[in-house]
């Protein structure tokens, strides 16, 4: 089942959208609070690094380092 799209849709979903002027209920609120710590906790994404892989990608020179990739997943799913 798909969820609702629009402007009262949040992850899935449906939400009213309060007129302007009213109080956001709480426990809204708070989930706003935990979205914003969570975001702050986000590294800073490095723009330059995206946008020299998407221009690697786009003409096909991109290249996977099959070794590495899989000595990360190792050592991600290994206790230390």
């Amino acid at each position: 089942m798909i969820g609702p799209v629009g402007p009262g849709a949040v992850a899935g979903r449906s939400v009213k959208l309060l007129p302007s002027g009213v109080e956001t209920p709480a426990p809204l609120r708070t989930n706003n609070a935990r979205a914003l710590l969570d975001e702050a906790k986000t590294p800073p994404v490095d723009n330059a690094r995206v946008e020299a892989l998407r221009t690697a990608i786009a003409s096909g020179t991109y290249r996977v380092d099959s070794d590495r990739l899989a000595q990360a997943m190792i050592d991600q799913d290994l206790p230390e």
